[in-house]
């Protein structure tokens, strides 16, 4: 028997909480973030790790925020902006002042580290 997956789980980035990112489970299933879903978990780096200014980007354009779902079984990935525009690609820079390390998730659910 197969499981039915009506929730979609995702990961929110905001530039105005530059050092967290939230787990969550997309219970309006809109592809964002918003009141209506329910958080799992806030997850919070070390103080000097921050989302770089200008660090959050939809394909390559720099956002406010940005909301990556995956809706199981699908291997794609949603992936929209500030505005609920989707994006073919998300790009998060994250700096601790001396290094930037970059993670990139296609909508095709590629994740790439750099």
């Amino acid at each position: 028997q197969a499981e039915v997956f009506t929730v979609p789980y995702g990961v929110y980035f905001e530039v105005s909480n530059p050092s967290q990112i939230k787990i969550f489970a997309d219970v309006d299933a809109d592809g964002r973030h918003n009141t209506g879903d329910s958080d799992i978990e806030v997850i919070k780096w070390q103080d000097n790790f921050t989302i770089k200014t200008g660090g959050l980007l939809c394909d390559s354009t720099a956002i406010s925020d940005l909301t990556v779902t995956f809706k199981r079984p699908n291997p794609d990935a949603i992936i929209v902006d500030s505005e609920g525009n989707p994006c073919t690609t998300g790009k998060v820079t994250i700096t601790n002042g001396n290094r930037d390390a970059s993670v990139t998730v296609s909508n095709a659910g590629q994740i790439s580290l750099r």
